[in-house]
């Protein structure tokens, strides 16, 4: 028979009682000091007595107390967090009371009765002392450390299951079954209330609700579709509604950027990841794009809109996920991987703070991992992008790749060429090199939208500027003949060019005309290449004029 011991040398011995001989088990850190320890109890049955196990919990101090009560499942899951400390004593409760016993052995508890039925919830804000509970009796309160109320809500349609302070203590959140509200710390002044109706009402939860400063999302009941609210009016944005046709089972918006650049990260039961934007209005498409698949936990950094994931059991970080709107194919060189035996399995990331993830493994252990710091110094300073580009912190093709997903999202040609050459994209390089050269600030904006994948935004940049021609030349050029002959006959302009290129395209693969439209204009018009061509001519010097 074996027991374990510790004691401030910051030793864990394994002591067996038989032999009488104590070896050390685990060396903790020095800051690291053991202060409690329990065995998993031994179990019986009829039959016989089974030996004592060698599992045990320990606790101990450390730099990150959080002041809570939690219980664990013996794999590390949380499963549910009993009562909050701040500083020195402890708030629990029990039913319908709400007690404060503090840490000093003689000292006697404060407690009061709460609330009218079980007590569900309840935080302790540690910048304005105030606490708020939540309970089956439909309310919400808010009390001081001597248990004085200070605000009762009215009744509500279901009780109060989830209370969150925020960190600098000036304002509360209040989840019920269909509902959230966000109020101030008096909770007098309700400042926002978002309250799912129909079949989209369901529980929130950390998994199917996430929120920034001014945007919220929500899963719906079914899981396929999120909806987007306003933080501030608590409206929800009816414009923008993600569908997905598979059950959604996690959600992440990022924290860093204006409104219109907030994206919107979510996986759905398949463990596929996908990446859209939380807003309509922008450049880009809305269409969720899939970032990668096996994908088990997300979480965007803090202070930069970089998107960290474990994938089949790797940590996984795209430095700028939003280049799969500008330049899918630089997705793979900003992209971090990481294999490492520490991760154990089923990982789940807690945060993601500057340079650092924190990750809850499935024994319960709390590791970190680091990540390269110059990717999050790229995206605080794009001001400085071209002295970036010009004198590069280190030679990685991965930041290059970085800098010019970030200069093509803002248009900046000049840093988008050095940043290419840089990763020998010589085509691309040529590319932008020919877009620099036109004259016209609408033939630059639409050739941008092309080199980003986006012929339909391209071709409304045309249209919108009057370059009709090049509306219809550019989807001759994509051999979207049928777009090409609509828009030509709507505008009333170059049909025959549109025929004459379509015959030539015809005759190179040998085939003859089967669209209906393009047999009836064929019988109509006679193909003149001179006339054809002086078109084209008038329609580039106008440009140039």
């Amino acid at each position: 028979m074996a027991r374990y011991i510790y004691s401030d040398d910051h030793q864990i011995l394994r002591w067996d009682f038989q032999s009488d001989n104590a070896n050390q088990l685990v060396q903790l850190p020095k800051e690291t000091y053991a202060t409690d320890i329990h065995w998993i109890p031994p179990g019986n049955t009829a039959k016989k007595q089974l030996s004592p196990s060698d599992l045990f919990a320990l606790a101990c101090t450390d730099d990150g107390e959080d002041g809570a009560i939690k219980i664990w499942s013996k794999t590390g899951m949380l499963r549910t967090i009993l009562a909050q400390t701040n500083s020195d004593q402890v708030l629990y409760a029990g039913g319908k009371t709400l007690i404060i016993k503090p840490l000093q052995p003689s000292s006697k508890p404060t407690q009061w009765k709460a609330h009218d039925s079980l007590i569900l919830t309840l935080d302790w804000s540690p910048t304005n002392n105030l606490i708020i509970s939540g309970g089956e009796d439909r309310k919400y309160k808010v009390w001081d450390s001597y248990g004085r109320n200070v605000y009762s809500s009215l009744l509500h349609d279901s009780p109060i299951i989830s209370l969150a302070w925020a960190p600098d203590g000036e304002l509360f959140a209040v989840g019920a079954f269909d509902t959230l509200r966000l109020c101030d710390k008096t909770g007098g002044r309700q400042l926002s209330l978002i309250k799912m109706a129909g079949p989209n009402a369901g529980p929130l939860s950390d998994l199917t609700v996430s929120l920034t400063n001014d945007t919220i999302a929500i899963r719906n009941q079914d899981g396929k579709e999120v909806h987007i609210y306003d933080a501030l009016t608590g409206k929800e944005r009816t414009d923008r509604t993600v569908k997905h046709q598979t059950e959604v089972t996690s959600l992440a918006l990022s924290n860093v950027g204006t409104m219109a650049e907030r994206l919107l990260a979510f996986m759905d039961k398949n463990h596929d990841l996908y990446l859209t934007l939380a807003h309509t209005g922008s450049q880009y498409s809305t269409s969720p794009i899939c970032l990668g698949s096996m994908v088990t936990s997300i979480c965007w950094n803090s202070s930069a809109n970089m998107l960290a994931a474990m994938q089949d059991g790797k940590f996984v970080l795209w430095y700028h996920p939003v280049v799969v709107y500008t330049d899918r194919d630089l997705l793979p060189q900003t992209l971090l991987r990481k294999e490492r035996n520490e991760f154990a399995k089923n990982p789940q990331l807690l945060s993601f703070t500057g340079n650092h993830c924190s990750l809850r493994r499935s024994d319960g252990a709390l590791i970190t991992t680091s990540i390269p710091p110059f990717p999050a110094i790229l995206h605080q300073h794009a001001s400085a992008w071209q002295v970036a580009a010009c004198y590069p912190p280190v030679q990685d093709g991965s930041l290059w790749a970085c800098l010019a997903g970030m200069a093509i999202s803002s248009k900046d040609l000049a840093t988008a060429e050095i940043a290419y050459a840089a990763i020998n994209e010589v085509h691309k390089v040529q590319y932008i090199q020919h877009i620099r050269s036109l004259s016209s600030t609408d033939r630059r904006s639409a050739e941008l939208a092309l080199f980003c994948h986006q012929p339909q935004q391209a071709e409304a940049i045309y249209l919108q500027s009057g370059l009709t021609y090049r509306a219809i030349e550019l989807n001759i050029t994509l051999f979207n003949w049928e777009r090409a002959l609509e828009l030509a006959v709507k505008y009333k302009t170059h049909i025959d060019t549109v025929m004459a290129f379509r015959q030539k395209y015809l005759a190179g693969i040998g085939c003859q005309e089967s669209l209906k439209k393009f047999v009836q204009f064929t019988e109509q018009l006679s193909i003149d290449w001179d006339k054809i061509n002086a078109k084209i001519a008038s329609e580039e010097e106008k440009e140039t004029s």
